[in-house]
């Protein structure tokens, strides 16, 4: 995977655009969450990129621990979802993005 900070403008313009078009419909504008991504303000976005160079999953989660619901030290979510699920959805592209999230939560302990 790799961090969306570090992409170029090619997959940088795909990404806002997935970003908002699987997001815009159920939740809204999502320019503020894209300026946070952007500016790296409080989160960290992964990208994953398929055999044809295409976004395949993104997985948004925030830099600092949150309690909430009664646990300690928690790693907010975001966002963790798979592009084109009926194409991409076999290869193991979620549990990969949530292994990278699970990974960066237990290290900060």
């Amino acid at each position: 995977s790799r961090n969306v900070l570090y992409v170029d403008s090619v997959l940088r313009n795909q990404f806002v655009s997935v970003f908002r078009g699987q997001l815009e419909p159920l939740y809204g504008p999502q320019d503020s969450a894209l300026d946070k991504i952007f500016i790296n303000q409080d989160r960290t976005t992964n990208i994953l990129i398929n055999e044809e160079g295409e976004i395949s999953g993104i997985g948004v989660y925030k830099n600092d621990a949150v309690t909430e619901y009664g646990i300690l030290k928690a790693t907010e979510i975001k966002t963790l979802m798979l592009i084109k699920p009926s194409k991409n959805g076999t290869k193991g592209h979620a549990r990969f993005l949530l292994d990278q999230i699970v990974s960066y939560s237990l290290a900060k302990e």
